[in-house]
């Protein structure tokens, strides 16, 4: 994050920060190694282009895609590092929604209290499915629930209760600490339907082509939303709470912010676009940073994730600058 790692690197003295610069394309030298990387001023609207010894892309999964695939030269017809015609595949996502939702009789006309000061105050219920037998579910894999209440910013529940003026204020306020949620973190599977490409008409209003998402929700992320809409209205009212509802179906891909896959890690050239440290097999010097290389979503979320594998692929490619095993671009 800003506050972390950009100070570390100032400290360097090798550090040059270029804002309002939006990544176009990939440069390739002669060979077709990667050269540089050309942006567009967001400012000037002039296109620039930098060049390096090795190019690191790590603008989140579906950008990422999108650089690369824009990244088109003799070398590299289809995009650069695209060999293997997986690049912008096997998009995965997870699935997000509202698994249960109803409040806590007990704690009726109870005072209220500030239970929500901080962004980082969370509850969270890890998966449980599928540990003793991988088919004691009717799905595979398994999933994890937040779960919400308390005296939030905004009552949310206030939407959904009857009245109007004074009695509806009234009603809003005595059930402010009872109020609780679920949200459900489901992972889908890697299926050749979902995917990223290029539009093959639409440009951004700088001139560089759109990404295009291809995707829908997988029979088993879907059994997955069912499954918890039972479990989560089954233990609201084991604790003695009433169950309202739930949602009526899962919030649209990209919710999550959890997207990953579109350069795929493996050994096989043929099969992956990168190896196990984020490195292009097509293009030693290039390299993705972020959950573009991830085989697929687990119930976990990402972002601890990519900050490891980020360190580790940072750290495998000093190694390569300093044993001499990259080509200079």
């Amino acid at each position: 994050t800003p506050w972390r790692f950009l100070p570390l690197a100032e400290a360097t003295k090798n550090l040059e920060l270029r804002t309002d610069a939006l990544a176009k394309n990939i440069l390739v030298d002669e060979k077709g190694l990667a050269d540089g990387v050309a942006y567009i001023d967001r400012k000037s609207r002039q296109e620039v282009e930098v060049y390096g010894r090795a190019v690191i892309v790590a603008a989140t999964n579906v950008e990422t895609a999108r650089i690369l695939l824009n990244s088109k030269s003799r070398h590299w017809p289809t995009g650069i590092a695209n060999s293997s015609a997986q690049l912008g595949r096997n998009l995965c996502d997870h699935l997000y929604g509202e698994s249960a939702y109803g409040y806590l009789p007990q704690l009726l006309g109870q005072p209220s209290f500030p239970d929500s000061v901080g962004d980082n105050t969370i509850v969270w219920m890890p998966r449980w499915q599928n540990l003793k037998d991988p088919h004691e579910e009717k799905f595979i894999r398994g999933y994890s629930v937040y779960p919400g209440g308390g005296c939030g910013e905004y009552p949310w529940y206030a939407t959904r209760a009857e009245g109007f003026g004074s009695s509806y204020k009234r009603e809003v306020k005595r059930r402010y600490p009872t109020p609780v949620s679920f949200t459900v973190q489901a992972p889908s599977l890697r299926t050749d339907a979902n995917f990223v490409d290029i539009d093959p008409e639409v440009k951004d209003v700088y001139g560089i082509p759109c990404a295009r998402i291809h995707f829908q929700w997988d029979e088993n992320a879907l059994k997955m939303w069912q499954h918890s809409k039972q479990v989560c209205a089954d233990l609201l009212r084991a604790a003695g709470g009433v169950v309202e509802g739930s949602g009526d179906s899962p919030n649209v891909p990209g919710w999550s912010l959890h997207d990953t896959g579109t350069c795929r890690m493996g050994r096989d050239p043929k099969k992956f676009v990168t190896n196990a440290f984020g490195q292009a097999h097509d293009v030693p010097n290039l390299y993705a940073c972020d959950a573009s290389v991830f085989l697929n979503c687990t119930d976990k979320t990402t972002t601890l994730s990519i900050m490891a594998f980020s360190l580790r692929s940072c750290e495998h490619l000093i190694e390569k600058f300093r044993r001499g095993d990259l080509e200079s671009a």
